[in-house]
């Protein structure tokens, strides 16, 4: 998988709507690894934490944040609500391959700490206590996007009700679904 900026690099805060303590905003950490973005992005999370919103960061490239430095990219994350890794970004971050030594280093950066883990699963720590919720079964044609999904899954719960339990098993579901098709959007149904 190639990585690509795309959007995320044209974030403007000041064309945020406005936000309030119902809404979330989700960002993927591209948008950090370039020096206008990532200011913008910067003030984005500020007035959305000033809101009282949500806020979300998915790691998004263990190589970029190798390249930008694990201690500038953990200042840039500190203070949001939830942060999305994957394993391999979980352990470049923390050198860690015991994820959930990982995640307990983490909780320092984010009040949620949610880790995909593939076929294993993902887990979340919130307030020292892991929740797990085990991969679902699929026919796994092609895995790209299936983070992405699992995030949007989850996020989508969570506009609904902060339950961790339930943002973990629909996060798990709409990963399945999209890992069992070609393509990183499944089809509307």
């Amino acid at each position: 998988m190639f990585p690509y900026k795309g959007a995320n690099v044209d974030i403007k805060a000041d064309l945020l709507p406005a936000l309030s303590a119902n809404d979330i905003l989700y960002i993927a950490s591209y948008s950090l690894f370039a020096e206008g973005s990532r200011i913008e992005t910067l003030k984005a999370l500020s007035v959305a934490r000033s809101a009282g919103a949500t806020t979300a960061i998915d790691a998004a490239s263990s190589a970029l944040i190798r390249k930008y430095g694990i201690p500038e990219f953990l200042s840039w994350i500190k203070g949001c609500d939830i942060l999305f890794l994957n394993r391999d970004e979980a352990e470049a971050i923390t050198e860690s391959s015991d994820l959930h030594s990982a995640a307990t280093q983490l909780s320092q950066y984010a009040n949620y700490v949610v880790i995909k883990d593939g076929a294993q699963g993902s887990f979340a720590l919130h307030e020292g206590r892991v929740h797990h919720q085990q991969a679902l079964p699929a026919n796994v044609i092609d895995t790209t996007g299936a983070g992405d999904a699992y995030a949007g899954g989850f996020l989508a719960h969570w506009s609904l009700t902060p339950d961790l339990e339930g943002c973990l098993r629909t996060g798990a579901e709409v990963a399945s679904r999209a890992i069992s098709q070609v393509g990183a959007r499944p089809p509307r149904s």
